[in-house]
């Protein structure tokens, strides 16, 4: 046996709205693909939009953000790494 359309309405995985189930559980899954693919190919063309206009703008920006976070985060790993240097010794202070 095939599959078989149910009274039960299933929604499209990014939707979560009961509008977009026809009762057919296979056909449903085929139009929630199409809607998904839609959705894909409109960012995707936004993106390229982006980039047309503004990607050089924000290749600048990006770089300036990343070189920022990495900053930070070894920051906060060199900040980590001496605060454990401190507990340490401290422990080490009372075991002397």
């Amino acid at each position: 046996m095939g599959e078989q359309c149910e009274d039960k309405k299933e929604c499209c995985k990014k939707e979560k709205k009961e509008e977009c189930g026809t009762g057919c559980e296979m056909t449903d899954k085929l139009l929630c693909l199409a809607h998904d693919a839609w959705e894909d190919l409109f960012k995707e063309k936004v993106k390229a939009h982006y980039e047309k206009v503004l990607g050089e703008k924000m290749n600048k920006s990006a770089e300036v953000t990343a070189e920022a976070a990495i900053d930070f985060w070894q920051m906060k790993m060199q900040g980590k790494q001496k605060g454990q240097e401190h507990s340490q010794k401290i422990r080490q202070s009372f075991s002397e």
